[in-house]
């Protein structure tokens, strides 16, 4: 069968595992999808916004996505150690006030 459809030996074998392991959701997705914890609710995300309207730090021009993850962490407007420039970009990019800002692009 493999020499015909032209897959490798395992292709068949996989498809009829995950077929009987996940029913039809095996053909539309290859896994399932996984469980993700927000690293900001509404308020941290409200918090963020505002800063980002805001006049920059000293010493810089404008907000960048890095600033913005680093000074949330610095006032202790969340509760984790760390967040990252990409969760900040994809919080920003899902208010349309925020993009005249510049920082949804370039990082640097």
């Amino acid at each position: 069968m493999c020499e015909h459809v032209g897959c490798s030996i395992g292709t068949p074998y996989n498809a009829r595992k995950n077929y009987c392991e996940r029913g039809l959701a095996a053909i539309h997705r290859r896994k399932p999808d996984r469980e993700y914890e927000r690293k900001l609710d509404g308020d941290a995300e409200a918090r963020l916004i505002k800063l980002a309207c805001s006049d920059p730090p000293e010493g810089h021009s404008r907000w960048t996505l890095h600033l913005l993850a680093d000074e949330l962490v610095m006032l202790d407007e969340i509760d984790f150690e760390s967040i990252s420039h990409e969760t900040v970009r994809q919080r920003l990019k899902k208010h349309p006030e925020t993009t005249s800002l510049q920082l949804l692009g370039n990082t640097a």
